[in-house]
């Protein structure tokens, strides 16, 4: 019981008792005061240390404390034992025994003391086991794109190993003994066109491992020069030449079929590609890449840009042909860029060719005769791509002159003669006598002509030839008039027949 306990039960009893006098009226009731309550004794273990250092070689040392009661200790880790595990109450030393530490990490173990209800801990840390020696000079090389040897050199107490996590990057030695030691180092040369880096790892023993860095430069790029890496090409198509330098064996290429290479690989030196670029057919614009690789060199590109196709073109020198009656064979002569085609819509105009290729082109047309009475048209069509030209054929009609005359013999004093005429163009009219004239005429087609005869004031019966005739269209045909002699009387005696000709 603590003592202000003890104290306010003391001065409880005294109030009563001093209450319970008064009440009794008597001095001689004054109550015994109550014997004191010793208070109770608390449980403790009082350490001198509660943490403690050991060698890794293992050794002892000294854990000091004081309890109250009984006490109990014990450790946490098997390598550290102690030298008494129990005990009375007091001033307590014990021994805790290390053994060697032969881990490349410290450790801990933790010593646990009771008395009563109170524990204390004392930690105890034993160092680690001293590391190996690996001493390096350098750690870090730089070297050329073409390569090289290097030498590493170390010394180490301990056996020893090293690894690279390169296969251009080769050790001439992965293990060897203790002491002072060089490893070489062969880097191959690097042919690409970035930095690398190898790793060269070395271990010995528990000592920490060293790190050897080899920066190797990235390649020189090989040499590739042109001079032109743009043509522009019309759309007929042609020849470039591409001269170019390397230092290394080359390839070529083309992206398009119509644009082809004279050669697609060569060696170093000044070279020239032959670039053969067919005709653009198509009426766009269209380009081709060349693209030049040599080695470590950025490839090249070449641009190829040919010209649209123009449009579709026909040019004929002539478009339109007379031909005669008879018929004849006549030339077409025309000049097209695209493939084409030609037909005619007569039977009796043919053509020697129906189709054909760009270029110029001379075909014979066949006009047969005209045995009708009409002037004809043919029409000829000639395609090529998107345009079309015609071409037309006019034929002369066969030409006629029928005259149709009832022949009689005439009166002497004169009469009116009619004559039928047809005939599908013009004509002339010749007398061979001056005793007939033309009197009039109707129509073109069927003419209907009057002829006066002269009275004929002789006695003779005469004679006289009407000619109607086309020279140019080579016509002609012939009348007779017959008029009789003046009688020696005045009775007339008409004969004749009727006579019907036709000449063409």
């Amino acid at each position: 019981m603590k003592p202000t306990n003890y104290i306010y039960l003391v001065g409880l009893f005294l109030i009563l008792g001093l209450a319970g006098g008064c009440s009794s009226g008597g001095s001689d009731d004054i109550p015994t005061p109550p014997t004191p309550i010793q208070p109770t004794e608390k449980d403790y273990v009082n350490v001198s240390k509660d943490s403690l250092q050991a060698t890794s070689q293992g050794n002892e040392v000294q854990i000091s404390f004081t309890t109250n009661k009984g006490w109990t200790a014990s450790s946490s880790q098997s390598w550290c034992t102690l030298s008494i595990t129990s005990g009375e109450k007091g001033s307590v030393t014990l021994k805790a025994t290390m053994t060697e530490n032969t881990t490349t990490g410290e450790r801990t173990a933790i010593i646990t003391i009771k008395a009563g209800t109170i524990s204390q801990q004392i930690v105890i840390t034993q160092e680690a086991a001293p590391k190996d020696k690996l001493e390096l000079a350098t750690t870090s090389f730089t070297v050329v794109a073409k390569g090289k040897e290097i030498q590493i050199p170390f010394t180490t107490d301990v056996a020893w190993e090293a690894s690279s996590d390169q296969e251009w990057c080769t050790l001439s030695a992965t293990s060897g003994e203790a002491g002072e030691n060089i490893i070489t180092a062969t880097i191959v040369q690097n042919k690409e066109l970035k930095e690398r880096k190898a790793t060269i790892t070395i271990k010995a023993g528990t000592a920490t491992p060293q790190k050897v860095t080899i920066n190797q430069e990235a390649a020189e790029k090989d040499k590739l020069e042109l001079a032109t890496t743009s043509f522009t090409v019309v759309a007929e198509g042609k020849e470039i030449q591409i001269p170019f330098t390397t230092d290394v064996a080359w390839e070529a290429s083309s992206d398009q079929e119509w644009c082809t290479l004279s050669a697609t690989s060569g060696e170093a030196g000044a070279q020239s590609v032959t670039v053969m670029i067919a005709k653009n057919k198509v009426k766009s614009e269209r380009k081709a890449t060349i693209t030049l690789k040599a080695g470590t060199a950025t490839p090249q590109k070449v641009t190829i840009t040919q010209e649209a196709a123009a449009p579709d073109q026909i040019d004929l020198k002539e478009k339109s042909y007379k031909v005669g009656t008879d018929g004849k064979n006549i030339e077409i002569t025309f000049t097209t860029n695209a493939a084409w085609m030609i037909a005619s819509d007569q039977s009796w105009c043919t053509l020697s060719k129906a189709i054909g290729e760009e270029g110029t082109h001379t075909l014979t047309v066949a006009v047969d005769k005209n045995t009708g009475y009409e002037d004809r048209t043919a029409t000829i069509t000639l395609k090529a791509g998107n345009v079309q030209e015609t071409i037309t054929i006019s034929q002369e009609k066969k030409y006629q002159l029928k005259v149709t005359y009832t022949d009689a013999l005439n009166d002497y004093s004169g009469a009116d003669v009619e004559v039928k005429v047809q005939c599908n163009t013009e004509y002339e009219i010749s007398f061979d006598a001056n005793w007939i004239q033309q009197v009039k005429s109707r129509s073109m087609n069927e003419d209907t002509i009057l002829f006066k005869v002269n009275r004929n004031d002789d006695t003779k019966e005469r004679e006289a030839e009407i000619t109607f005739f086309n020279k140019e269209k080579n016509l002609k045909e012939t009348i007779k008039i017959r008029q009789e002699g003046k009688p020696e009387d005045t009775s007339v005696k008409p004969s004749g027949n009727i006579g019907n000709m036709e000449w063409g």
